[in-house]
């Protein structure tokens, strides 16, 4: 990946913008985690799912990682109001997805089209499903998962990171911790 410059510094990541007009993704190590290396698990489950959603034909906003540095490289893409964070959330041994949030504006009011809202309720509900049907391959239940969406050049798209950070999941009548679930995805991927 090329040079960049930071544009934004969180918790757990912090972003960057790269000369070619796309963005950064930069993984931290454990953040203060239950996993001591986080960033390195966030950032591989994220280009796993990216891939599979994208291979499903959801859009996304990934392009590519550089696994060493903890980079994933990803299209621009706006925000939709004050952010269009998708909950996701199952009922027990189901696939009975439902979605729980509707993006607003800081001050409350709609602030995406019906035919977006449509667009971001059909996508988040097939990414969940996708997501849930893949992790039940490990033996694992997908509960909950929060999917952040934006407006890409190519439409409304899934961005952000894709993480264990995101997902509530549970075994054998339990919610797993986070180094839970990376162990037992990475055992098995």
């Amino acid at each position: 990946m090329e040079h960049f410059k930071i544009v934004y510094v969180g918790r757990t990541k912090n972003l960057f913008s790269l000369e070619n007009g796309n963005y950064c993704i930069g993984f931290r190590g454990n953040c203060g985690s239950d996993s001591p290396d986080f960033g390195k698990y966030a950032l591989l489950m994220s280009e796993y799912y990216f891939k599979l959603l994208e291979n499903s034909g959801i859009k996304t906003h990934y392009v590519a990682s550089d696994r060493a540095s903890l980079l994933m490289e990803v299209h621009p893409a706006a925000g939709i109001g004050a952010g269009t964070e998708v909950i996701c959330r199952f009922a027990h041994n189901s696939s009975d997805c439902t979605v729980l949030t509707v993006p607003k504006s800081e001050n409350g009011d709609i602030c995406i089209s019906a035919d977006e809202r449509d667009s971001v309720e059909k996508a988040a509900h097939s990414a969940a499903r996708i997501i849930a049907g893949d992790l039940s391959s490990l033996g694992v239940e997908l509960c909950e998962i929060k999917i952040e969406f934006g407006r890409t050049a190519s439409g409304i798209a899934v961005i952000d990171d894709i993480s264990a950070d995101r997902m509530l999941v549970c075994a054998d009548g339990r919610e797993l911790t986070r180094s839970e679930l990376y162990e037992s995805f990475f055992k098995n991927k």
